[in-house]
C-alpha cells in the first residue's frame, strides 16, 4: 500500500492483540482487518465491499461492514447494529466488535449458532464511529515515541476557533448530540465548549452522528450495541431520567441473560452511573418517527483498573467476556427460544432408571418462530447420561411468550448406575422448526434423589439460622417473604451482614452436596458483592461457587474468590456447590449467605428465598429399576468402523435347523443375509458351499449378537435394545 510519502509498503495486519498502537489496531490496521474479512470470505457471509457511511469534518470515511448469507432480492432479515470508538480514547469497544465478527464468520457452516445467525440475520459493524478523534490519540502516541496515550475523547471539531484542534479540549461529545432529549440540561451534558460533554450547538450538527442518524434510519434494526469504556457495566435506556421505560421487564430479563458470565452492573444508565442527555441509546429506543424503536445497550467494558487504555494482555479476556452479550443481542433481534422451566416427572434421576424431562421453553426474541411448530431435541453431554427418547415438539411461539412441551411428548433419559452419585448430568436442547429456525440451551439435574438437611422460605422467621439479616415482604415480582441484608433500604457503608446456620450439617456420608436457592441482587460492580460460604469444622469460611458467580476484583470483593456482583434484576434458581466440604469427616459444616461493601455506592443488595441445602447420601438412594425388553424392531442394521472391519455372529432361529454365519455386513430386512462362512450344528467352522443365503417372507427373528474384531478369540457384545445374549 502507498503511504502519504508516496513510498509503497507491504503491509501485514497484526494478530489479534498485537496492533501497533499497544497492542491496539490502529486506523489503517483496521481497515486491513475489515479488507481482509471482505477478500478471505469463501462462505458468502461478508458483504463484497466495505461501506463509506459518512465522513469526518477531516475527511475521514467511517466504514461500515454487513455480515450475512448473501439473498437475492430485498433483505428483510431483522438486523442487529453494532458500533465501537464513538469515544476516541475507548478502543476496547474496538477489539470486542471486532472479535465477535470474527468468531461469528469463522463458525459459518461449523457451529449451529452462528451458522444460523448469518443465514436468518443482518448483523451490521461500524468499528470506528469517531475516525478523527481516534486519530488524534493514535498520532499523540506515535509522537511520543509510544511512551504516553492519548486521552482525547471528542471528536475534531474546532470548537475554540483557534484554528486548530487542541488535544483533549477541542472537539463535540457524539454521544451527547444526539437528538432525543438534546440539551434537556446541563447535568447530562454541557454547553461549555470546553467540556468533555460539550452537547454541540445543536442535535445532529456532526457529521459522524448524522451518519449514524441515517445509517440506523435506513436499516431500523431491531437490537444493537454501543462499544464503550470502562466499568464493567451493561447499560440500557433511559439515561436521561430515572423513570423506567415502558419495556423495563424485557430489558431486565435480558439484561440478566447478556450478563451471565461476566457479572457486569445491568441497568439503566441514569441510575448505574450517571445522568446524559442526547445519548445514543436514548435516541435508539426513544426516537419512534423516524425509525422504528430499537433496543440498545451501552457495555462499558473492562474493570476499574483497566481504565480506558488496558495493557495488551487484557485485549483478548476483555472481548471474550463481552462474546456472549454480542451473540445474546444479535439472537433476540428474530425469534430467540430458550428453555425457561425443566422438570422432571419422576422428580429426580435416578442412577439404574429412567426419568421423563419435560421442557417449557420461552421466546426471549422480538419476533415469533416462523414455523408452525417447533420440535425439540435432546442429547446428553455428560458422561453416563443417556437419552432413550430424544424429540418433542411445542406450538410455535410469540415474542417473549412461553408453552409448555405437548403432552405426551416428554424425553426419556437414563443415568448410569456408575454415576457418582449428585454429580451434575448435563443435556443439549436443539429448537427448530420447518422455516429453518435454530436455538439452543442447556438443562441439568443432579443424579439420585437428594436428602433435604434444610428448607426453609422465610415463613419462620430465623429459626434456622443466626443472623443480623432481616425478612422483607413487598417484592412486586415476588409474593411472600423473603430473607434480606437491608429490609429497610439500600446495605449502608462498609457493610458486612451474614446469615448462619444455626445448626451444624453432617455431610460425611454424602458425595456431593449443594445449596439451592432463588435470588435476586444488586451491589455496586466490581467493589461490593454477596456471598454464599462454608465452613467446615469451625475453620475459615471459603466462598462456594454458583452458575451467575464471577471472581471476586477489588474493594470488599474477596479477590478471585466466587462473588455475586452487579445485578440480578430478576428472581431466578441458583446453585451453590457445596460439594468440596462433603465426605468423611465432614460432620459440622455450617453454611453461610454474606453481604459486603465499601465505603462508596450503594444498592439494594442481596434478596434471597427458598433455600435448599441438599446432599446425597448412598444409603438413601432407591434401587436401581429393572428395564425389560422391548418389541423386536423389524429391521435391524449393524454399522462398521470405517477402515476397521468388525464381524458379527447372528442366530437365525425359523423353526429347525439354526444356522450361524460369520460375515462383513449384515443386514436384516426381511431378511437378507449374505455370509462368507458358517458355523454349522455345535459351532464348528465350514466353508459354507453357497456365497448366499436368502430365507423369503417376513419372519419374527429373536436375535443373538456377538462383536468381533482382529482374531477370532477377541470377542466383544454388540448389545441391541430389545434383544438378549445367549
Amino acid at each position: 500500500a502507498a503511504r502519504p510519502d508516496g513510498i509503497a509498503r507491504v503491509e501485514v495486519l497484526p494478530p489479534f492483540g498485537s496492533g501497533s498502537l499497544a497492542g491496539y489496531w490502529t486506523l489503517e490496521e483496521i481497515k486491513m482487518k475489515l479488507d481482509d474479512m471482505v477478500s478471505s470470505d469463501v462462505s458468502g457471509v461478508v458483504a463484497d465491499k466495505i461501506d463509506t457511511i459518512g465522513t469526518t469534518i477531516k475527511g475521514r470515511p467511517i466504514w461500515g461492514l454487513k455480515l450475512g448469507k448473501a439473498v437475492v432480492g430485498p433483505d428483510t432479515r431483522p438486523v442487529a447494529y453494532f458500533t465501537a470508538l464513538t469515544h476516541a480514547r475507548e478502543p476496547g469497544g474496538m477489539q470486542a466488535l471486532l472479535y465477535f465478527a470474527d468468531d461469528l464468520v469463522s463458525k459459518y457452516g461449523i457451529d449451529p449458532t452462528a451458522t444460523y445467525l448469518l443465514d436468518h440475520r443482518v448483523i451490521y459493524v461500524v468499528p470506528v464511529v469517531n475516525p478523527d478523534g481516534y486519530w488524534i490519540n493514535q498520532d499523540y502516541y506515535f509522537s511520543t515515541g509510544g511512551v504516553a496515550f492519548g486521552y482525547h475523547r471528542k471528536n475534531a471539531r474546532d470548537t475554540n476557533g483557534n484554528g486548530m484542534v487542541d488535544r483533549g479540549s477541542d472537539g463535540i461529545d457524539i454521544n451527547r448530540n444526539y437528538g432525543y432529549q438534546w440539551g434537556l440540561n446541563d447535568v447530562g451534558s454541557s454547553p461549555n465548549p470546553s467540556s468533555e460533554t460539550y452537547r454541540g450547538p445543536f442535535a445532529f450538527s456532526e457529521p459522524e452522528t448524522q451518519a449514524q442518524r441515517d445509517l440506523v434510519a435506513q436499516l431500523a434494526p431491531k437490537t444493537g450495541i454501543s462499544f464503550h469504556t470502562y466499568g464493567d457495566l451493561m447499560l440500557h435506556p433511559w439515561g436521561w431520567t430515572p423513570a423506567a421505560p415502558a419495556d423495563s421487564m424485557m430489558f431486565y430479563e435480558w439484561d440478566d441473560d447478556i450478563t451471565l458470565g461476566n457479572g457486569y452492573h445491568s441497568g439503566q444508565g441514569v441510575r448505574v452511573l450517571y445522568e446524559v442527555n442526547g445519548e445514543y441509546t436514548d435516541w435508539c429506543y426513544g426516537e419512534t418517527t423516524l425509525k422504528p424503536r430499537m433496543f440498545a445497550w451501552t457495555p462499558e467494558l473492562g474493570g476499574p483498573a483497566d481504565m480506558f487504555w488496558p495493557p495488551a494482555s487484557r485485549i483478548l479476556p476483555i472481548a471474550k467476556e463481552n462474546l456472549r452479550s454480542c451473540y445474546h443481542v444479535a439472537s433476540i433481534a428474530g425469534p430467540y427460544v430458550r428453555v425457561e422451566r425443566a422438570t422432571l416427572a419422576e422428580g429426580a434421576l435416578n442412577r439404574g432408571s429412567i426419568a421423563h424431562l419435560s421442557l417449557r421453553a420461552r421466546n426471549k426474541g422480538l419476533l415469533p418462530t416462523p414455523g408452525p411448530e417447533l420440535t425439540a431435541t435432546l442429547t446428553s453431554l455428560s458422561l453416563g447420561a443417556h437419552v432413550v427418547q430424544g424429540a418433542g415438539t411445542l406450538p410455535a411461539l410469540p415474542s417473549l411468550q412461553g408453552a409448555d412441551q405437548a403432552p405426551g411428548q416428554s424425553f426419556a433419559i437414563t443415568a448410569d448406575d456408575t454415576v457418582t452419585l449428585g454429580r451434575l448430568l448435563r443435556f443439549r436442547v436443539d429448537f427448530s422448526d420447518a422455516a429453518g429456525f435454530f436455538s439452543r440451551d442447556t438443562v441439568e439435574f443432579y443424579c439420585g434423589t437428594p436428602t433435604v438437611l434444610l428448607a426453609d422460605d422465610a415463613n419462620t422467621a430465623f429459626d434456622e439460622w443466626s443472623s443480623n439479616w432481616g425478612i422483607q415482604t413487598g417484592d412486586p415480582l415476588r409474593s411472600g417473604p423473603f430473607f434480606t441484608e437491608s429490609p429497610s433500604g439500600l446495605y449502608p457503608n462498609n457493610t458486612n451482614r451474614s446469615m448462619t446456620t444455626l445448626a451444624a450439617l453432617n455431610l460425611s456420608t454424602s458425595v456431593h452436596a449443594y445449596v439451592d436457592f432463588v435470588t435476586r441482587w444488586e451491589f455496586e460492580g466490581d467493589y461490593d458483592c454477596g456471598l454464599v460460604e462454608a465452613n467446615r469444622s469451625g475453620n475459615t469460611y471459603v466462598p462456594l461457587p454458583a452458575r451467575a458467580t464471577v471472581p471476586g476484583l477489588t474493594g470488599a470483593q474477596p479477590v478471585g474468590q466466587p462473588v455475586f456482583e452487579g445485578a440480578g434484576r430478576l428472581w431466578r434458581p441458583e446453585r451453590a456447590d457445596l460439594s468440596a466440604f462433603a465426605g468423611p469427616g465432614a460432620t459440622s459444616v455450617r453454611v453461610r449467605f454474606l453481604s459486603l461493601s465499601d465505603s462508596g455506592t450503594n444498592f439494594d443488595g442481596f434478596r434471597v428465598d427458598s433455600i435448599r441445602i441438599v446432599t446425597f447420601d448412598p444409603a438413601v438412594q432407591p434401587a436401581p429399576v429393572a428395564v425389560g425388553d422391548g418389541p423386536a424392531p423389524a429391521a435391524l442394521e449393524l454399522a462398521l468402523k470405517r477402515g476397521r472391519p468388525c464381524y458379527a455372529a447372528v442366530d437365525v432361529y425359523e423353526n429347525e435347523p439354526v444356522l450361524r454365519g460369520e460375515h462383513p455386513l449384515l443386514k436384516m430386512d426381511n431378511v437378507l443375509w449374505t455370509p462368507h462362512s458358517a458355523w454349522i450344528g455345535n459351532y464348528k467352522y465350514v466353508p459354507l458351499p453357497r456365497p448366499q443365503i436368502v430365507v423369503p417372507g417376513n419372519h419374527d427373528i429373536p436375535l443373538s449378537l456377538l462383536g468381533e474384531r482382529g482374531t477370532r478369540e477377541d470377542h466383544r457384545p454388540l448389545r441391541r435394545d430389545g434383544y438378549r445374549h445367549a
